[in-house]
């Protein structure tokens, strides 16, 4: 039997239909926009983004508006991302978002408990391409301080379940295939340290299978023990009776703000190994030592990767990290890994300072077949782009091997003169209009209100995010910033954190939900990327009897059109605290076929097909 007839391959018909279900049936498709006199005005005047949130029902408040100007301590500016998931398995994507909170009483260690407190959000999509908030129904209401999530079916029982980073234990959601979860996180070992004295601050998640034994491991960024330095740090001024007077005694560009996070007790970072088990037994193993991840000196960190970066089928890790050096774990393909991120050159800036690294992301930007890196940095730091450089050599006996380093292209690919001033937190690279070129798109807002009152210092509290759109001039990748063509919903300023990428509405573009810091989210609907060209997105499905994961998470894709051929990788846990899609989108320009598409699978084995049909949601099952 061939590769092509061994594939279950269902095209399915673009908006309004969508992907058919379990069952068989097409579930409903989302109705018209809300908003439809905004959203479709003639082209070309029409906006590429329409900004819709409140119409659409999503309108979570992170904390509360009341302290978005009072930022005592350093988690208070850091909000949440989101995770992109279809809980309920009706075709339609739904998101999970956590909310914020903040610490009360004369010592600082007690959350606020009232009535109002914030509490995390689970927006199931209707048939009419509206949202409601069922977080209560379905068992993931948390009032806990939640950062971020990530959604994944981690006992590959062909449903989403989902993490959630907290100050303090994190929770394991485990869907029952109903859309209607259970936290195990205890049971299964992944809360952290449950007693109040040992808290964790987990932030950023990745899922991916490191070792290829077919059950998805997780790797779960940490940042810094607060109570530790609310309870001994000498910096922080107290009354006679030890209570905290003021936290705020640290200094930035000679302003008096928050401490951190150098100075602040960091916390070592967690690789949890996954032991399989369905139904609500599934289990991980603290593996963080024995892999070599452990790090000496534990640090502060925000959004890691799993992703592979050398090529060699074996899922590789990257960790932003804040004001310290980033971590890049290469690999060694017996359940252990290699930090080189200095070898490598993304560690530090291009000319040895630590970076205030927050969101990350990879993807070939240059179409080389090589990912390369996008990290996002604190205000005059710059964003990195670091293109991936790999150089073949030829050994003894002709075998050929190759060096890999990256190099740093922002400072001349038309990133960093817009963005110096900016302090980005999520970025998402992206074909938002179908020319079969990566754009990107940077979160921004300062953490740090006290700038307003400085503006010769050339930056803001709230921020303006940026839209750069992928022009290539001589062969060579360049960005050029958005105007106001990208719509209203891009030109207000806003301390937005997470951002993730999904096609709610199923109509072939990529639309943009964005987290804001004590504020209600944004929900940038794009108008125009399925007009401009076209697209196909990819729902893989993994061999979970050949060792593969159910999710393809992992998968590295080739898509040859017209051509020109993109490279894409399946993976949960990116942007900023947050996952996306769980489906591969890829613009084809022009091109309506045939396509052709190769397969890597998370086990290593390579399966082809092509596509004669374009502008479709294509499911692929591995053999």
């Amino acid at each position: 039997m061939n590769a092509r007839s061994a594939w279950l391959l269902a095209i399915v018909p673009a908006f309004p239909a969508v992907a058919a279900g379990c069952g068989g049936e097409d579930p409903p498709s989302p109705g018209p926009s809300p908003v439809a006199a905004e959203a479709a005005p003639k082209a070309p005047e029409a906006p590429w983004f329409t900004e819709e949130a409140a119409p659409r029902g999503i309108t979570l408040l992170n904390g509360s508006r009341e302290r978005l100007r009072q930022k005592e301590l350093i988690m208070e500016a850091v909000g949440p991302g989101a995770a992109i998931l279809d809980a309920n398995a009706d075709g339609l994507l739904d998101a999970y978002i956590p909310n914020g909170n903040w610490l009360v009483g004369p010592f600082r260690d007690q959350f606020y408990t009232g009535d109002d407190r914030p509490r995390s959000a689970l927006y199931i999509q209707r048939p009419d391409g509206t949202f409601g908030n069922e977080a209560k129904e379905r068992g993931v209401e948390d009032d806990a301080w939640g950062f971020g999530a990530c959604a994944a079916d981690l006992d590959n029982d062909g449903d989403q379940d989902l993490v959630v980073s907290n100050l303090g234990p994190n929770r394991l959601y485990v869907n029952d295939g109903t859309g209607h979860f259970t936290d195990i996180a205890v049971r299964a070992g992944i809360a952290g340290p449950v007693e109040r004295g040992q808290w964790e601050w987990s932030t950023g998640i990745a899922a991916g299978d490191y070792d290829r034994d077919g059950l998805l491991d997780l790797y779960i960024a940490n940042y810094a023990d607060m109570f530790k330095w609310m309870r001994e740090a000498p910096d922080v001024v107290r009354n006679p009776d030890k209570s905290i007077q003021n936290a705020r005694v640290c200094s930035w560009q000679h302003l008096k703000v928050y401490c951190g996070p150098k100075g602040l007790p960091g916390q070592q970072h967690r690789l949890y190994r996954g032991l399989g088990g369905r139904d609500g037994a599934m289990t991980f193993e603290d593996v963080t030592k024995k892999s070599g991840v452990w790090r000496d000196v534990p640090l502060y960190g925000f959004q890691p990767l799993f992703t592979d970066l050398d090529n060699d089928g074996w899922l590789d890790i990257y960790v932003a990290n804040d004001s310290v050096p980033s971590f890049c774990f290469l690999n060694r393909r017996d359940g252990t890994f290699r930090e080189c991120a200095f070898e490598l050159g993304v560690a530090v800036s291009d000319t040895g300072e630590d970076l205030a690294g927050m969101g990350a992301e990879s993807c070939d930007v240059n179409g080389d077949g090589w990912l390369d890196l996008h990290k996002t940095n604190f205000a005059f730091q710059t964003n990195n782009v670091y293109v991936a450089e790999p150089v073949e050599t030829q050994g003894e006996g002709g075998k050929k091997t190759v060096a890999l380093t990256y190099r740093d292209h922002s400072p001349w690919n038309g990133i960093k003169e817009v963005v110096f001033p900016d302090l980005a937190w999520a970025v998402l690279v992206f074909d938002f209009d179908h020319d079969m070129d990566p754009d990107i798109f940077y979160a921004n807002g300062h953490v740090y209100p006290e700038v307003d009152t400085v503006p010769e210092l050339g930056t803001s509290f709230e921020q303006f995010n940026r839209f750069f759109r992928n022009v290539p001039r001589g062969g060579e990748v360049r960005f050029e910033l958005m105007g106001r063509e990208a719509g209203p919903g891009l030109d207000v300023r806003k301390g937005s954190r997470g951002a993730s990428l999904w096609d709610f509405d199923n109509d072939g573009d990529l639309d943009i939900l964005v987290i804001n810091l004590n504020d209600t989210p944004d929900l940038l609907v794009n108008q125009r990327g399925s007009r401009e060209g076209h697209w196909l997105e990819l729902k893989l499905l993994g061999n979970v009897a050949k060792r593969s994961n159910r999710d393809a998470i992992g998968s590295r894709v080739r898509i040859t059109a017209g051509g020109k051929t993109q490279h894409l990788e399946a993976k949960r846990g990116q942007g900023f605290l947050g996952n996306f899609d769980p489906r591969l989108h890829v613009g084809l320009g022009k091109n309506t076929g045939p396509v052709d598409i190769e397969i890597t699978w998370p086990n290593g084995e390579t399966t082809k097909t092509t596509v004669d049909k374009v502008d479709r949601v294509v499911e692929i099952a591995q053999p």
